[in-house]
This record gives structure tokens, C-alpha cells and sequence, in this order.
């Protein structure tokens, strides 16, 4: 499957918050990866149906680091950040990193 509309990412979320199914199940039917699922899921869980609406911003440098900082001291992930955020992709955060010459090794959970 393509891109994911946000109705198909609620119904898949819905599908799978209702508990009758398991997250491999419904990702399968839905034609996405098991951890896709599981991001749109959290993304869901912080942000509700917003998280799902189509944002095309450009984050000021204050939020950026904002973002990084928050990262920093609490010790989330990419993805729990890009959640508690609702910043869409957790690979914006890559770039936040990339572009502020912070470095990967320096962040203890970058890579979960």
C-alpha cells in the first residue's frame, strides 16, 4: 500500500485498539509493517485524530531545540518524541540532530 490516508490510519488504529485483533493483523490487512502500526498508534495516543490531519510547517529553531532538549533530559526515543511532539516523522528529529551538529552517540535512546 501506498500512502496511508489519515481515515485508513484511524480505522487501522481503531482496528487495533479495539483488542480483538493483534497489531500483526491488523498492519497485515492494512499493508504497512507491525512497527508503522505501533507508531501510528502512539501518535494517536498523544495527539488524538490531530495526529493523523497533514501538517506541512517549518519548525522554528526554538521549537527544534525545544524538541532536542526534551529528547535530552527525559531520555525518549525518537519515535516517543516525535509523538509527544506530534511531529509526523521521526526522522525530522534525525535532521533536527544533524542540523544542530549534535551527535548521534551522544543521545542514549536515538535509535529506538
Amino acid at each position: 500500500m501506498g500512502k496511508m490516508s489519515a481515515e485508513d490510519k484511524l480505522a487501522a488504529v481503531e482496528r487495533y485498539l479495539n483488542g480483538k485483533e493483534s497489531s500483526r493483523t491488523v498492519a497485515a490487512d492494512f499493508g504497512i509493517s507491525h512497527r508503522h502500526l505501533l507508531t501510528l498508534t502512539n501518535q494517536y495516543q498523544k495527539n488524538g485524530v490531530e495526529a493523523f490531519v497533514r501538517q506541512y510547517t517549518n519548525y522554528t529553531k526554538t521549537f527544534k531545540l525545544d524538541v532536542l532538549n526534551y529528547m535530552t533530559e527525559h531520555g525518549t526515543s525518537l519515535h516517543e518524541t516525535a509523538a509527544i511532539f506530534n511531529i509526523a516523522a521521526s526522522s525530522s528529529i534525525r535532521k533536527f540532530l544533524f542540523n544542530n551538529k549534535v551527535s548521534y552517540y551522544t543521545q542514549a535512546n536515538v535509535y529506538n
